[in-house]
């Protein structure tokens, strides 16, 4: 996810890539409040798995195409 799950997203992009699975890569408590709650239920409400370094740990990302996986650290599984 771009910049941290920011509150800043373009819609349209959003739309056009479909996403399955997003990683946001962000910091426990951050000062800046990444992911934003609304980009986070935009990604769920477009279908995506949502795996966060905040809270699901290191991520793992395997395969490709129509197998893609991720797991965090905490058991996520994407």
């Amino acid at each position: 996810m771009w910049h941290h799950g920011s509150g800043f997203q373009d819609a349209g992009l959003l739309d056009g890539v479909r996403p399955r699975l997003a990683l946001i890569s962000c910091g426990a408590d951050n000062p800046y409040g990444h992911p934003a709650p609304r980009t986070v239920e935009a990604l769920r409400a477009a279908g995506a798995r949502v795996l966060r370094t905040d809270t699901d740990g290191a991520i793992a990302v395997t395969g490709a195409g129509k197998e893609l996986r991720a797991v965090g650290r905490s058991g996520g599984e994407g």
